[in-house]
């Protein structure tokens, strides 16, 4: 069957699963074409309370002038009863969900990603007082990593610009994908649902959901399954060498990291990992 002939008919169903993950469709180079789910996320419960979690994010990344509890719920409410309404995407919402703020952009990218990087830090410490978080690419990525081509990143960066943003992080939903595979397959979602936009997931929303959700690589299920690394794939480094990632190192004590990895399996040839995730964020502006 035509590659443009599946597209239509995923554009005509469900885009995502009964679990939230993207369903490949063809020129996709996943993992599993029907993930055995043997590498997965819990829900969060404890730390993902939205009062709980903007909270922290107010108290960890040092923004005094957070907008409102309310304004927050009720715009990340609207955005999830959005994706329910949507036939194309509902099944989103039943993959893993991080709410975030981000606060207004006012310097470059680099700079940026590693002030909220420090807020990780500090959040996922003061959850976890015996755990270790370590950052371990300081410097990068820097002001000229390059956002991803179709990506969509640009707009949430834009939207930053003017002001504050709000929404959703889904760590793994593009699970089993390559980095390629996560990047092209936005080419078949739609842009926004309702008021809000899709875009891929990049460092700053997924470091600001962290910071409010400190223990989303550490719920009970990773117990008895491995979580994922959590691939940024909005940015993109020369030659797409590498990919930046946040993942669980250790349960004893609680262990993250911050890295960039090789995104070559050989020199030839790009990485396809079973443990590898994407994710997709659905964000709108904070008016």
């Amino acid at each position: 069957m035509k590659e443009g002939v599946v597209m239509e008919q995923q554009l005509a169903i469900s885009l995502f699963d009964k679990h939230g993950r993207r369903i490949p469709y063809g020129g996709m180079r996943v993992y599993n074409q029907v993930s055995r789910r043997y590498f997965l996320l819990e829900q969060p419960e404890y730390d993902c309370t939205l009062a709980l979690a903007r909270g922290r994010m107010a108290q960890f990344a040092d923004l005094p002038d957070l907008p409102s509890a309310n304004k927050f719920s009720f715009v990340c409410g609207a955005i999830l009863a959005a994706i329910e309404d949507s036939s194309q995407i509902a099944n989103l919402a039943q993959a893993v969900c991080v709410p975030f703020i981000c606060p207004p952009k006012t310097t470059g990218r680099g700079e940026d990603i590693q002030k909220l990087l420090a807020a990780v830090q500090v959040s996922f410490l003061d959850r976890f007082p015996e755990g270790d978080f370590r950052n371990l690419c300081e410097g990068k990525p820097n002001d000229e990593v390059a956002l991803a081509q179709g990506s969509r990143y640009e707009k949430l960066e834009a939207a930053r610009e003017q002001g504050w943003v709000a929404g959703w992080y889904f760590p793994n939903c593009l699970a089993e994908f390559d980095l390629a595979s996560q990047r092209k397959q936005m080419e078949t979602l739609p842009e926004t649902v309702g008021n809000a936009q899709i875009v891929l997931s990049g460092a700053a929303e997924a470091a600001m959901a962290i910071a409010g959700t400190p223990g989303l690589l550490f719920g009970e299920i990773n117990n008895l399954h491995y979580p994922h690394h959590l691939c940024l794939s909005a940015l993109q480094e020369p030659g797409d060498a590498l990919v930046y990632t946040f993942e669980h190192y250790a349960n004893t004590p609680p262990a993250m990291r911050f890295r960039h990895r090789s995104n070559m399996l050989t020199p030839t040839t790009t990485q396809v990992s079973e443990q590898w995730a994407g994710g997709l964020t659905v964000f709108t502006a904070l008016k």
